[in-house]
């Protein structure tokens, strides 16, 4: 999210209501209080994988050193971990 113009929310709220339409509830960090420094947003990201059954990751997600943190946390977790194109794919819209 952080240097990419709009921290990239439009995306994250694309994604949300994509994977709302197929079903999923999302958890979405570009929805965190404004205003917190960049480890207070790594702290509440990670607190809210902790309770997800799978992570979702946006493309170009590997140019992010905090979604690079969340994956590595995900699978140190055994959750699943998809590509939002094909998760989009996989699921047809209920």
């Amino acid at each position: 999210m952080t240097g990419l113009p709009g921290n990239n929310f439009p995306a994250f709220f694309k994604a949300e209501k994509q994977l709302r339409r197929r079903g999923f509830i999302p958890v979405n960090p570009a929805l965190n209080p404004p205003g917190l420094c960049q480890a207070d947003y790594m702290i509440i990201d990670l607190a809210m994988l902790s309770i997800c059954e799978g992570i979702m990751m946006l493309d170009g997600w590997e140019d992010s050193i905090g979604a690079r943190a969340e994956n590595a946390m995900a699978i140190s977790l055994r959750l699943p971990v998809f590509n939002i194109t094909d998760l989009l794919n996989q699921y047809p819209l209920i």
